[in-house]
């Protein structure tokens, strides 16, 4: 359905590490808290994140069945919501996430929110997720989403336990300004996305979709 370099694009545009850094330094940075605690907080973030995402994948295509949702149903609706949440972050206030950051108090559970659910395990991602988890013939076709997943999962600790770092060299609304470059991008992955299920559907006939959409 996506290209390698697609998909890695749309994972890292709904579960990157631009908000989790911003919000997670700007909480930091208001409760002075010191590097040993940032890593913590990092390292709970991502395995958190990661186990949600990993069950998901495994439990995609068993989630379809029970509530009897067809492939192209979850792609086109998939693809709405992925749409929405990239819309919303091209207009996004570079401000805001910074302002949440730091009205969100320090602590371990911080980890799991907001930083985990729903930044690093959004719902956007998790249709992402269901949907081309239906898709696929096998678990061969399962290995780039599950690549992509990993290397942003890394790329998200790496950021996130440097984030006091970052904050210092680059400012958030600089982050945030890459971050709707690559949402730009995600709305034309969206509509890919929502015409690979029409053509499945048999509604639309796009030649070009129907070896990669199946």
């Amino acid at each position: 359905m996506f290209s390698p370099l697609e998909l890695f694009l749309l994972i890292w545009a709904v579960i990157g590490p631009l908000k989790p850094t911003v919000i997670l330094a700007a909480a930091a940075s208001s409760s002075g808290a010191s590097d040993a605690e940032v890593r913590g907080i990092a390292f709970r973030a991502v395995v958190t994140a990661a186990s949600i995402l990993a069950t998901f994948i495994v439990l995609g295509e068993f989630a379809l069945d029970l509530f009897k949702v067809s492939i192209p149903a979850f792609q086109i609706g998939g693809a709405i919501v992925l749409l929405i949440f990239a819309l919303q972050t091209v207009i996004e206030d570079p401000e805001r996430a910074k302002q949440e950051g730091k009205s969100a108090a320090l602590s371990q559970n911080m980890a799991v929110y907001p930083l985990a659910m729903p930044l690093m395990s959004s719902p956007a991602v998790l249709i992402l997720i269901v949907s081309l988890v239906g898709a696929s013939k096998g678990f061969m076709q399962l290995i780039p989403l599950i690549v992509c997943i990993a290397i942003v999962m890394v790329i998200d600790y790496l950021f996130m336990r440097n984030c006091l770092k970052i904050a210092k060299a680059l400012s958030p609304a600089v982050m945030l300004t890459l971050g709707k470059i690559i949402a730009i991008l995600l709305v034309g992955l969206s509509v890919e996305l929502m015409f690979v299920g029409l053509n499945s559907w048999g509604v639309v006939a796009i030649e070009g979709l129907k070896a990669s959409g199946g």
